[in-house]
């Protein structure tokens, strides 16, 4: 069987000892301390106040870019994709896009770059939106992928 009386002494100690020299109170380490979960954390824990947003799931099909697509460095360039099948509710959804590159000699992963978005914060709704290309390398295997949604990648397209 677990000792607590064992477990409370050592945090008092650590708290005692090693907390004041780190924060200058031991009070914060006690505030951090786990709490027992009575009822009524209990209960709001599962209330709708905490809960995730519910969101419609739709895969849009990226129309452009496509596999003939060439985007030149450093202009302007337009994602788009198709919104004839918005579900109810999904029209407040926002967005964000993401440059990636395929190499199937290496893994398949996208190498998707989410530090550096090309576009975030619009409604899908609208279909497009309008991107600055990237100053990147030269390739034949970049892809777009729009979150948002269900995360959905274009077909291969170059960059010059």
């Amino acid at each position: 069987m677990f000792n607590y009386l064992a477990l409370a002494f050592s945090c008092t100690i650590i708290t005692a000892v090693f907390l004041p020299s780190w924060t200058g109170s031991s009070l914060a380490l006690a505030a951090s301390l786990p709490q027992p979960l009575n009822a009524e954390r209990r209960t709001n824990m599962f209330s709708n106040e905490n809960a995730l947003e519910r969101r419609n799931v739709w895969n849009p099909e990226i129309t452009q870019p496509n596999r003939r697509t060439l985007w030149t460095r450093n202009t302007t360039a337009t994602i788009a994709w198709n919104t004839s099948t918005v579900p109810k509710g999904a029209s407040e959804q926002k967005g964000k896009v993401v440059l990636g590159w395929l190499n199937p000699k290496l893994g398949g992963s996208e190498h998707l770059n989410i530090e550096h978005p090309l576009a975030h914060g619009f409604y899908l709704r609208e279909g497009h939106v309008q991107i600055t290309v990237p100053q990147v390398a030269p390739r034949d295997d970049y892809i777009i992928v729009l979150f948002g949604d269900s995360g959905n990648a274009s077909p291969n397209f170059s960059i010059v």
